[in-house]
Parts: C-alpha cells; sequence; structure tokens
C-alpha cells in the first residue's frame, strides 16, 4: 500500500508536496483504513479521492506516480537522456532536480525509497527501512558530475548471504549514470530488493482516461475463473449484461481491420500461437493457433431479451460508460489481491449514481481489504462524508505563481455537521474554478 509519495520540480509542483494515505484518528467511517499489524506498523487508508479545477494539477500527481514508476521498471534509453520536467514557471528550476518519494507497504514492513534526477543522470536514490521511532539505510546512492556512481550498503540490514556481498561492489560498478540501483538489483536476484521493484512493477497500476484493459480477451479466453467474476461484476452494475462471450467467426467476417494488419498477424501466429487486437472501430478480436489451424473470436457481450432468449450485441453497441466499467473489472479483481490502483478521472462517462455504487461496493466488500484505490474526480456528489472521511477527499488549486497545491479537507477545522459539499462550491475550502474578471464583463 502507498503510505505517503512525495514530488517537488515537476511539472506544476514547484516546492516539494505530499500526499499522505495514513489514517488519522478520524471515527468516521473506520471500515475503509486497514490496520497495521505489528508495533512497525501504521494504519493505512483504503481509499482517496482528489478534487480540484480543470488545469489545477491532479492530473500531474498521477503523472508523476506514472513517471517514477517508469523509470523504476524500464530500461534506460542509452544516450537519450531522462524525462525530465521541471516546473517552467521559475526559471531558476531548470538547474534544480527532480524528486520523487515513496513510502511504501510491503508485508507489514514500511519502506522508504525515492530518487532525484535531472535530464542527465540520477543524482540520489536511497531506500531506507521505517520502524517506529527510526529510519535505517539499506542503501544510499550519489552519481557525481562526471558520471561516478557511488553507493553505501547496509549489508547487516539486508540480510544478504555472504557469498551474494561481493555483488554490490560489481553493481556499483556496472550502474549508469543515468540508471536507478533498484533495478539493477532486482535484475540480479538479490531477494530483498526484488520484492520492492516488483511491487512497482506489479502491484501499483495507474488508469489514465484512455487505458484501456488490453488483456480482456486473453483472459477471458484462458481463464474460466476470470470469466465468471467478470460476467458478475457485468450484472452487479447494472449494465443490463448477462455474461461476456468470445463468439467464433470466420476471417471474411473481419471487415475492420486492413489486409495488411491482418496477414501480419496471422503470419505472427505461427510463432506466439495467440493474439488480440482492438480494431479501428473498437471491436475486440482473439486469433488462436493450434496445431497449424486458425481460430478467431470476436468479443461480445450477451443480453436477456422479454422471451428469456438471448440476445449477442457489438462490443460498440454498449455505452461509453459500459465500457469504461468493463476497463475497470479486473482493477476490481486486481484489488482483491492487494493491488494499488491510481485512477485519473475515475467518473468519465459513468452515471454518478453508477460511480457511488462503485464507491460503496468496494468499502463494503471485505475481499478488497488489502487493495487501495486513489483517484481523481469531478463528480461533486460524492463530495460527503457518506461516502468518505475528511482524511480521503484531497483539493488541489493553483496558487497566484502557477504551482499546484495539494490539500486534505482534515486541514480544515470544520464542524461534524458541516455539510462539504456545500463549503466546497461556496469556495471556502479552495480547488474550484472562478471565472476571470474580463470573462465575466465580456459575458455582461
Amino acid at each position: 500500500m502507498v503510505i505517503r509519495f512525495s514530488v517537488s520540480n515537476f511539472l506544476s509542483f514547484n516546492q516539494e508536496t505530499h500526499f499522505s494515505m495514513s489514517a488519522s484518528q478520524e471515527a468516521l467511517h473506520p471500515e475503509h483504513v486497514v490496520k497495521g499489524k505489528s508495533r512497525h506498523d501504521v494504519d493505512v487508508l483504503r481509499t482517496a479521492v482528489i478534487y480540484g479545477a480543470n488545469a489545477s494539477g491532479k492530473s500531474n500527481l498521477v503523472k508523476a506516480i506514472d513517471l517514477a514508476k517508469l523509470m523504476i521498471t524500464s530500461p534506460v534509453n542509452i544516450g537519450k537522456g531522462l524525462p525530465f520536467m521541471p516546473f517552467r514557471l521559475d526559471r531558476k528550476n531548470a538547474k534544480n532536480t527532480t524528486r520523487f518519494e515513496f513510502d511504501i507497504r510491503i508485508d507489514d514492513v514500511i519502506y522508504n525509497y525515492g530518487f532525484e534526477y535531472d535530464k542527465n543522470r540520477i543524482h540520489k536514490e536511497w531506500l531506507n527501512l521505517i520502524l517506529k521511532t527510526t529510519e535505517k539505510s539499506v542503501f544510499s546512492r550519489t552519481t557525481s558530475a562526471k558520471g561516478l556512481v557511488r553507493v553505501v550498503f547496509n549489508t547487516q540490514l539486508t540480510a544478504i548471504p555472504a557469498k551474494e556481498k561481493e555483488l554490490f561492489e560489481l553493481l556499483e560498478i556496472a550502474t549508469r549514470p543515468e540508471q536507478l540501483l533498484l533495478r539493477k538489483l532486482s535484475e540480479n536476484n538479490l531477494n530483498f530488493f526484488k520484492k520492492i521493484y516488483d511491487w512497482f512493477d506489479d502491484q501499483l497500476v495507474i488508469l489514465f482516461p484512455e487505458t484501456r484493459f488490453d488483456f480482456l480477451e486473453v483472459q477471458l479466453k484462458k481463464n474460466t475463473n476470470f470469466k465468471a467474476q467478470f460476467s458478475h461484476f457485468l450484472h452487479a452494475f447494472d449494465t443490463g449484461i448477462s455474461r461476456i462471450e468470445l463468439a467464433e467467426i470466420s476471417i471474411d467476417q473481419i471487415q475492420d481491420i486492413p489486409s495488411p494488419v491482418l496477414n501480419e498477424i496471422l503470419q505472427d501466429l505461427e510463432a506466439r500461437s495467440f493474439a488480440s487486437m482492438r480494431s479501428p472501430s473498437g471491436i475486440r478480436y482473439v486469433f488462436e493457433s493450434t496445431k497449424g489451424q486458425t481460430r478467431i473470436f470476436k468479443l461480445k457481450t450477451v443480453h436477456a431479451a422479454n422471451d428469456g432468449s438471448e440476445i449477442h450485441f457489438e462490443l460498440t453497441d454498449e455505452s461509453d460508460g459500459t465500457q469504461r466499467i468493463m476497463d475497470f473489472i479486473p482493477m476490481l479483481m486486481s484489488l482483491m489481491k492487494g493491488s494499488v490502483f491510481i485512477v485519473d478521472e475515475l467518473d468519465r462517462s459513468l452515471h454518478p449514481k453508477l460511480v457511488s455504487q462503485f464507491w460503496a461496493y468496494i468499502h463494503e466488500q471485505k475481499e478488497f481489504m488489502n487493495g487501495q484505490l486513489i483517484a481523481t474526480s469531478h463528480d461533486i456528489t460524492q463530495l460527503s462524508t457518506e461516502h468518505f472521511r475528511r482524511d480521503e477527499i484531497w483539493l488541489t488549486e493553483k496558487t497566484e505563481f502557477g504551482e499546484t497545491r495539494l490539500f486534505s479537507i482534515s486541514d480544515f477545522k470544520l464542524r461534524h455537521d458541516k455539510d462539504i459539499r456545500k463549503e466546497y462550491m461556496a469556495g471556502r475550502l479552495g480547488g474550484v474554478p472562478f471565472l476571470s474578471s474580463r470573462i465575466k464583463t465580456n459575458l455582461n
């Protein structure tokens, strides 16, 4: 789980900005909290929602987490430079580093990991173990202006076998100035570091409005349990869909994939035996090759007719909201396994009542207890202590200098009977858009 994330000198974030998921001592909605299990552990919130005006920095926070993950888990493009995007409204920031930092919980142990970089190199990188009253350094890495990497390891803390300790010196030499050490340690099967790298690679998932679950067809074809769960969720969210099916078709029935592309897919089947594709018109296909025989399937939804019979629909016949839910269902399954999801504009194309159902479902079902969902939203109908704790509601707003401020509703000393939605819309909490005086004058 994410306990805390901080960012500085990235897009609209200038000064260091913190986003904390640790639970405050608030009696409201105790079921939203995952209790710490050891004396070194902390209570962590299961959900958070971020509001703010357009261009206030909500999406930039998601982009910051996404970029940090990509830098940790993606191979280095040697000679291409690092993705350095500093705050541009303060010219001196071009010479300053961007800083990302995470406090995360893995198997009831809390780790602090972060790094600072510019377009040329990783200036600093660190990994700490957080205990109840102190932090202990696991490693600390620096890179000089000449590209010399220096690492200080705490070999006692990592409990690395003696025969593996000599690897540290080799990895120090082998790590490039623009490469993160955590990935290098994981690639060399040092289990202490691999579980932390794997958390970023497998458990942390970022979804943007245009994100689609590209492996849906594969899972539906190969995993009968996944298919049953998927159909269950579609029915639970009142989409009108009884179930989802892969209907076999002939190659002549494919009209929306250009012939050169289709031929390339069929040729690749000789090596891969299985492929999936979303056509330009939005139809999703599966190609399967078994013992030299090619079979093609099209993803369809099944609805119940008035007489009890079944009617098959094209996926493109379903509403944008239903298709958005279909991309969220794999997320629900992963939340049940303890994954962390960061979703930009969760409410895009969804009716407010359905969004309310969605949050309530996650909060009420114990199966999601170890997962975590953090989302940005414009849907103020959810902005209520009926749905969230105050420390789960965050706001972004721009300062007069174009910087993003991020703060929690719990920072305000509001009476518990206050209508948060009303206070927000009145502008007393910040985070709402205002028309400039020039626009108001022109409108009048």
